[in-house]
């Protein structure tokens, strides 16, 4: 798994580091790959070695924004068992089965099991839009200008009839049913399908406005979606629930309210591509959530632990 010569570094983690440092410490470390290298949430496993851990597939959900023991390492030690995090910012289905990432299925092939979070649709290409490889949340557009995923949306639904829009949404969910089931395809583990959202899957996108239109985390993904992909799995574990939310942001060294500034900021109901303080977190799975999914799963995965 060694390459001579390191290659680029998927470095989206190392951001999350940077701007968060004082809330949590992620115990960021390094995978390198013949491909590519990852900047990974720790800890570290003790052990990559085939059938002695076991892999949680997600995006920042499973990396665990904002927490100090996201699900995948409480789940490894509720069962006893090395756990690796492959939880990446923004990503989609696409981002595993890319040529570049192939190492990451081979890690998976050779841990007990895999549990796969549902990956927001605003992370799959369309005709319309194409993410960029570093962050699928973020679209490349015809002049080269790279926005993010909702500000694109936003400029869709602002500029087009609804019909149109909701083409692409019939599209885009094609295209990611597609690619997550190319992704369970490839992994010859056991694999748990885990829906772990403050919504149900049982929501119908609407084009008045662009919450309406994604719902909450998973965004676009609906329960005909989920029944489709749970054919492909072993097992199927749904966890809906907000508790903890929203969780006030403190600081771990002196334990007082602090505020991070982020990118874009969103008044009367539309995201703006302006600096804003975040005070709060009312998106990411708060501390207590992380517990209760890992209740949830664990149970299913001690089956195949």
């Amino acid at each position: 798994m060694t390459s001579l010569k390191k290659p680029d570094l998927l470095a989206s983690a190392l951001g999350y580091q940077k701007s968060d440092a004082e809330i949590v410490d992620y115990n960021i470390w390094k995978l390198w790959t013949p491909q590519c290298g990852l900047a990974m949430r720790g800890p570290q496993p003790a052990s990559l070695k085939p059938g002695e851990y076991c892999t949680s597939i997600g995006a920042a959900y499973t990396f665990g924004r904002f927490v100090a023991q996201p699900y995948p390492e409480l789940l490894g030690k509720a069962l006893n068992i090395s756990s690796l995090n492959l939880g990446f910012s923004g990503v989609g289905p696409s981002f595993f089965n890319q040529p570049r990432h192939r190492a990451l299925i081979e890690l998976i092939n050779r841990s007990k099991f895999a549990t796969l979070s549902l990956l927001s649709g605003r992370s799959q290409s369309n005709s319309q839009f194409k993410t960029a490889w570093y962050s699928q949340e973020q679209y490349i557009l015809e002049n080269g200008k790279v926005v993010p995923a909702d500000y694109a949306y936003q400029q869709l639904l602002d500029n087009s009839d609804r019909a149109t829009v909701m083409a692409l949404v019939e599209e885009t969910r094609s295209r990611y049913l597609d690619e997550f089931i190319r992704l369970l395809e490839k992994i010859t583990v056991p694999k748990v399908l885990l829906w772990f959202s403050k919504r149900s899957p049982d929501y119908e996108a609407s084009g008045d406005t662009l919450f309406k239109l994604f719902g909450n985390f998973p965004h676009l993904i609906n329960r005909e979606m989920v029944e489709v992909l749970r054919l492909h799995c072993d097992d199927y574990v749904e966890y809906v629930d907000a508790t903890g939310l929203p969780q006030q942001l403190i600081s771990r060294l002196s334990q007082q309210p602090v505020a991070i500034e982020r990118s874009r900021d969103y008044q009367a109901g539309k995201i703006q591509l302006a600096r804003s303080q975040l005070t709060h977190n009312n998106y990411y799975p708060s501390p207590e959530m992380h517990i209760g999914v890992t209740q949830a799963l664990t149970p299913v995965c001690k089956k195949f632990a």
